[in-house]
């Protein structure tokens, strides 16, 4: 099972205290940078508070290095996001395993390239240099997972998790460790993290968002139909074939 240290766990905090200290920060632009850690690198994304209506800012991700080694070069630049866009905390994908909800090998990769962004001994020492390290309680980090909002860790009567009495899915044959167990999902990115902790965290703006997301995408969609029709009415009008796949093509793309 995944395990933090004491170091790690005192830079860990509740996703409702992280959400708060972004509402206190937002007057002076203070951000969360949202993490998703792969094996080969880490995604990242940018937030302002929500009532800003901007963001996330996908970053361009971070290489790690053989066995998930956070480099002293990918560091630094972790180090001047953090400065430069007043980074007030992280919110970290947690991959729970999806099935049990449990802690595999893919949390403690996470855990353990968090443990790296934590100060050593050495470095604590040289305060003119790491007088403010990335991860700390002034800096805190939450760990991340959808099914959070699930109360999956909510106890019974008698102190007993619900994630303990999970069993899989009665779909399921085959059980293959290397896909389930030690991998994350992919296909998860930073941005998504965000999205779904400002659903649950904000809600009433998150649905705002949305709904202006959506009208903008019926904006678009419209405008390009408009300029299909006319395109092709040009065509019928010449008998141009290339106005004709222009066309087309506008049709495709307000689909």
């Amino acid at each position: 099972m995944a395990q933090a240290s004491n170091k790690l766990l005192q830079a860990l905090t509740t996703p409702s205290k992280l959400a708060s200290r972004l509402d206190w920060r937002k007057v002076n632009g203070g951000t969360i940078l949202s993490l998703n850690i792969h094996k080969d690198h880490i995604d990242l994304a940018l937030s302002s508070h929500p009532t800003y209506g901007t963001g996330p800012y996908a970053l361009e991700s971070i290489p790690l290095a053989r066995k998930s080694k956070v480099t002293n070069s990918s560091k630094t630049t972790l180090a001047n996001i953090v400065k430069q866009h007043k980074v007030c905390g992280f919110v970290v994908s947690w991959p729970l395993q999806p099935d049990s909800q449990r802690m595999g090998a893919a949390c403690g990769r996470v855990l353990h390239t968090l443990e790296q962004l934590l100060p050593t001994e050495d470095e604590e020492n040289e305060t003119t240099l790491f007088k403010n390290p990335l991860i700390s309680s002034n800096r805190p980090c939450v760990l991340w997972n959808d099914s959070q909002t699930n109360s999956i860790d909510e106890s019974d009567v008698f102190g007993r998790l619900a994630a303990h009495s999970k069993v899989p899915s009665s779909d399921k044959t085959v059980h293959i460790a290397s896909m389930e167990q030690y991998n994350a999902d992919e296909g998860t990115v930073a941005s998504k993290v965000w999205n779904d902790f400002m659903r649950v965290h904000w809600p009433d703006l998150h649905r705002e968002q949305e709904r202006q997301a959506f009208v903008a995408r019926q904006q678009r969609k419209t405008s390009l139909l408009t300029q299909s029709a006319a395109i092709a009415a040009v065509a019928v009008k010449h008998q141009g074939r290339s106005s004709d796949s222009e066309a087309v093509s506008y049709m495709q793309a307000a689909v």
